[in-house]
C-alpha cells in the first residue's frame, strides 16, 4: 500500500511538472515581450533580466523532475523487496518423497540440504529457489552419499553454482565412483568441496549442523535455539541400538522437531528424542508410528497431505506453498 501511494505521488508530481514547465515557457515569451516594450528603459531593463534568472532556475528545476522521479520509483519497488532477501530468516522443507530437502534462507544466503533426484530437482526444487529470487547456494549438504546413484545434484550444479558442497564421507552406498567427477564439476565454478564423517560440525549463518551418525544417517540441526533431528532410514534393531548408544554418550539431545521418511519408528526412540513436530516426507506415514506420535501430543505433519512447510522464527510452521510448487517447470 505504501509502494503504490508513493508511486501515485511521483506520478502527479511528474504530471504537475511538466505542467509548470508550459506555464514557464509561456511565461517566457511575455516576459521577453515585456522586455522589448520596456528596453528604452534602464531600471525595465534589469528587472526583465532578474526575471530571466528566475525563469531559468525554474526550468532546471524542472528538467531534473523526471530523472529524479525514475530514481525514486526505482528505489520504492526494488529497496524493499532487498531489505526482505537481507532480513529474512525462515526454513522450507520442501514437498519431497524420501530424503527431506531442506531449504535454509538466512539473512541472503541459502543453505539447501538434500536434493531428492533428478525429477525433483527439475520440477520442484530449482522452481521454488527460482520463485525466490536464488541465483545460487551458499551452502549444500549432502547427508546421504549417493552422489552417483543420483542427479539430483548434478542437475542442480548445471544451473546454479555452489559455493560451498558438503558431502557425506562414512556412507557405504556402493555407487560412489562419480564423486571425483562432481567435485571436479564444485571446484570449475569456483566452489569448495569437503567431506563430513560422524561428529562433524558445520556453522551455517546461525544454523549449526552435526553429523551425529554419518552412516545412518542422523544429523542435528540447531536452528535458532531449537533442535531439529533428521533420521535416515534403519530396521527397528539398528534403531534400538543406536538409542542405547547416543543414550550412552550423551550425543543425542531432545528435538523440538523431527523428520524422517514416513517409515517406522520405534517406542525406544521415540521416546528419547520426544519431538513437539513430527514431519515426514512421504505420501504415507507408518499407522503405529502416527498412533505413537499423538499418543505423546507432537504435531504431525507429512508432505504427501500437507505439501512443502515453512518455519520462521515468529510464526512456526505452515502449510501455504503447495500452489507455489504446483507451477510448471521452467526448464
Amino acid at each position: 500500500m505504501f509502494q503504490l501511494i508513493a508511486l501515485y505521488g511521483l506520478i502527479c508530481w511528474v504530471w504537475l511538472g511538466g505542467r509548470r514547465k508550459k506555464e514557464e515557457g509561456r511565461g517566457k515569451k511575455e516576459e521577453g515581450s515585456r522586455k522589448r516594450e520596456a528596453a528604452s528603459r534602464k531600471q525595465e531593463a534589469g528587472r526583465g533580466k532578474q526575471g530571466k534568472s528566475r525563469v531559468f532556475a525554474l526550468r532546471i528545476s524542472s528538467a531534473w523532475i523526471l530523472p529524479l522521479a525514475l530514481v525514486a520509483g526505482i528505489s520504492i519497488i526494488a529497496l524493499p523487496g532487498w531489505h526482505s532477501q537481507t532480513s529474512l530468516f525462515q526454513v522450507t522443507l520442501l514437498a519431497t518423497s524420501g530424503e527431506p530437502v531442506l531449504v535454509i534462507q538466512d539473512q541472503g544466503k541459502v543453505t539447501l540440504i538434500n536434493t531428492g533426484d533428478e525429477n525433483t530437482v527439475r520440477f520442484t526444487v530449482l522452481p521454488f529457489l527460482q520463485q525466490q529470487g536464488v541465483n545460487s547456494v551458499n551452502f549444500a549438504i549432502a547427508t546421504h552419499g549417493h552422489l552417483g546413484l543420483s542427479g539430483g545434484w548434478g542437475k542442480l550444479l548445471g544451473r546454479l553454482p555452489i559455493k560451498t558442497f558438503y558431502d557425506n564421507k562414512d556412507s557405504k552406498q556402493i555407487h560412489r565412483g562419480n564423486d571425483g567427477k562432481f567435485m571436479t564439476a564444485v571446484q570449475s565454478q569456483q566452489g569448495v568441496y569437503f567431506l563430513l564423517e560422524t561428529n562433524s560440525t558445520i556453522d551455517l549463518g546461525s544454523t549449526r549442523l552435526q553429523f551425529v551418525d554419518a552412516e545412518i544417517p542422523v544429523v542435528e540441526l540447531l536452528v535458532r535455539g531449537r533442535t531439529w533431528l533428521i533420521v535416515g532410514d534403519m530396521t527397528p534393531e539398528a534403531q534400538s541400538m543406536l538409542s542405547k548408544r547416543l543414550a550412552a554418550a550423551g550425543t543425542l539431545k531432545r528435538a523440538q522437531v523431527l523428520l524422517w521418511s514416513g517409515k517406522t519408528l520405534t517406542a525406544e526412540l521415540l521416546e528419547a528424542v520426544s519431538p513437539q513436530v513430527a514431519i515426514a516426507s512421504s505420501d504415507e506415514i507408518d499407522p503405529e508410528t502416527a498412533a505413537q506420535l499423538r499418543q505423546s501430543k507432537t504435531q504431525i505433519f507429512w508432505t504427501g497431505r500437507d505439501g512443502a512447510l515453512q518455519w520462521t522464527p515468529t510464526g512456526g510452521f505452515k502449510t501455504t506453498l503447495e500452489s507455489e510448487e504446483n507451477q510448471t517447470s521452467f526448464l
